[in-house]
Parts: C-alpha cells; structure tokens; sequence
C-alpha cells in the first residue's frame, strides 16, 4: 500500500515511513542496511553480476547463456560468435515459449530485462518496480 502524500515528508525527515523510529518495527539503519544487494559498485557494470546492458536494459549475459560459445549481445534474442554480428554462422538467437522475457531475452533471474540498478535483498522486480 503506498502511503498518503502527506507522509512522504515524514519519510524523508525520518528516513522510514510516518510514525516509524529507529528501532521500531525493525527498521534501524543496521537492519536496513542487510537488504541492500551486495554488488560490486566500481566494476562499470549497472547491472547485476550475471548481467550486461544493452540498449539501456539489463539482460543475462549472453557469455554465461551460450556457455562462452556466443559472448557478444546483438538483439534481445541474440547472441553473436564474433564481428561481423549479422553474419548468420555467427549468430544464435532463442526466443522461447513466448516472444518477449523467455529464450535470451531474458534478465540475470530468469525474469524480464529491466532498467540498470538492483532490488533490495527482500524485494522482488515487478515490470521495472521494486516491490
């Protein structure tokens, strides 16, 4: 349930929900801190460690889908050998059951693609929100 308008200032002041302290409830700052996802922050990645971006959403790394045999992302349900991409006998590709978030075209979970960052550790990726 999302809270009222008014108490998104509580939140900010507080930094919980209106009517939350530290302590109450289980939300002191070291409780909240063991739900951020543990990821390294200076790799260049903004996905997740099984991920890569591409065309500004995170997918599961074609390297680890195609076990090495087709490193290089092409389309969402692409993997590519080696350049030149287009070339047939470099391609494979897998679309699945259903067209969109099944074969390759599919996030580091198994889920759909999303856009770069990362839940917390007891929140789960509903269509790009964190719930």
């Amino acid at each position: 349930v999302a809270p009222a308008p008014e108490q998104f200032d509580a939140v900010s002041r507080h930094g919980g929900w209106a009517g939350s302290s530290p302590g109450a409830g289980g939300s002191s700052v070291a409780s909240r801190s063991l739900l951020k996802p543990v990821e390294p922050m200076h790799d260049g990645n903004v996905c997740l460690g099984n991920e890569e971006l591409f065309e500004g959403l995170c997918y599961h790394k074609c390297v680890l889908l195609t076990l090495g045999k087709e490193p290089i992302r092409s389309s969402p349900w692409s993997c590519c050998r080696e350049h030149p991409c287009l070339k047939p006998t470099n391609e494979a590709a897998s679309v699945g059951k259903k067209f969109f978030c099944s074969g390759y075209d599919v996030s580091g979970t198994g889920g759909c693609p999303h856009k770069p960052g990362a839940c917390l550790t007891d929140e789960e990726l509903y269509w790009g929100i964190c719930y």
